[in-house]
């Protein structure tokens, strides 16, 4: 069946529409990484910590490695669920309204399977594993948002940059408030179909313009700031903009493209008042 199929070497509907075609899942996975490793305090601030930058290089490509094992772990108990339930049936699965049919709400297979299963002793650990993991990432993303609002617009202004006082207040309150708006989000967002996905999809909209003005600096003369904020603005727009057309189904187009466009877009428009970096020798 098609959930034990590995990998799509071909596209089965189109190279641009077919989201599960190994190439664009491989080139997506590549620029996804670049992003996330590249631009996303939430994790960079974990290199920084690094004594020197042998040791922070040393940490991406060991976590590349140890990526692996775990995404197949989770690949694997997503075949052993559905493994499970294909032997005893799939009555009293959780059910959500797709179209005008209902169908098997996959994102809550798992704590079904967990709640209804699983051994007392067994179901508390792995319930206080998933809180811990729930908060741990939480709260390092919440760290990350309120350190770059901080430093990126509030220092910046500041009449004493050395009032280290003021700067940890401004950073509680937006730790606040960052709480309340990812807790508004994710009250809206509790019923959306395929819970992955959509944080893909998600941060797809904030990684194009970031990303793209990231190789704007890596591979161009620096240009200016206020035009590299207007290309980060026009490259996330259009992906948000191509994302809804695809959701709604007016652009039939597989939800990796959004991204990359926007990514491309950025990096085109952000290189317009710079050029490209000569060649430098290293002799």
């Amino acid at each position: 069946t098609d959930h034990l199929k590995t990998f799509h070497w071909a596209p089965e509907a189109g190279i641009f529409t077919d989201s599960n075609w190994v190439v664009i899942a491989v080139f997506f996975g590549f620029i996804t990484t670049l992003a996330s490793m590249g631009t996303d305090h939430d994790l960079t601030q974990r290199m920084l910590t690094c004594e020197k930058v042998g040791q922070a290089r040393r940490s991406i490509i060991l976590n590349g490695f140890i990526s692996l094992p775990v995404a197949g772990l989770f690949l694997m108990i997503g075949v052993g669920l559905f493994a499970y339930y294909q032997q005893i049936g799939e009555a009293g699965l959780p059910m959500r309204l797709s179209g005008e049919s209902m169908v098997v709400d996959s994102d809550k297979v798992f704590p079904h399977f967990i709640s209804t299963v699983l051994p007392a002793g067994l179901k508390g650990l792995l319930l206080c594993g998933i809180l811990a993991a729930a908060m741990s990432s939480l709260d390092s993303a919440m760290a990350a948002l309120s350190s770059s609002v901080v430093v990126d617009l509030y220092r910046p202004f500041m009449k004493n940059p050395d009032d280290t006082r003021s700067q940890v207040r401004v950073a509680r309150i937006f730790m606040a408030v960052a709480a309340l708006l990812l807790g508004s989000v994710a009250w809206l967002l509790q019923n959306s179909e395929g819970f992955l996905w959509l944080a893909f999809k998600i941060s797809g909209i904030t990684y194009s313009g970031l990303l793209g003005v990231f190789l704007v600096g890596l591979l161009s003369r620096r240009g200016n700031d206020r035009w590299n904020i207007a290309s980060m603005l026009i490259g996330s727009i259009t992906t948000a903009i191509l994302l809804i057309l695809s959701e709604k189904g007016y652009l039939n187009l597989a939800w990796q493209y959004p991204m990359l466009i926007g990514v491309t877009l950025t990096f085109m428009i952000g290189v317009i008042p710079s050029g490209l970096k000569p060649q430098v020798s290293s002799q």
